[in-house]
């Protein structure tokens, strides 16, 4: 199993945000298409609100800022259709 949430702190702490937000980003992107885990879907909530808080945070790089601004993008769009 993968503790996605888990694997962000983790990455947040040792300071490996530069590979593992991309993945996460790609492995969350999909949601927005499935019926069981689009949000208010518990687990995609809390993966959400953690990159929103992440986003807030002073020393992310302008990189990791615009990875997380396109993911809220994307699941914005599917909030429109």
């Amino acid at each position: 199993d993968l503790d996605i949430i888990s694997l962000i702190y983790d990455a947040y702490k040792t300071g490996r945000m530069i590979a593992v937000l991309p993945f996460v980003s790609k492995v969350v992107e999909p949601v927005k298409i499935s019926k069981v885990f689009r949000p208010p879907n518990p687990w995609t909530t809390a993966i959400l609100q953690l990159f929103a808080e992440i986003y807030s945070a002073d020393d992310l790089k302008l990189n990791l800022k615009f990875e997380i601004e396109m993911l809220f993008k994307s699941m914005k769009d599917m909030s429109n259709t």
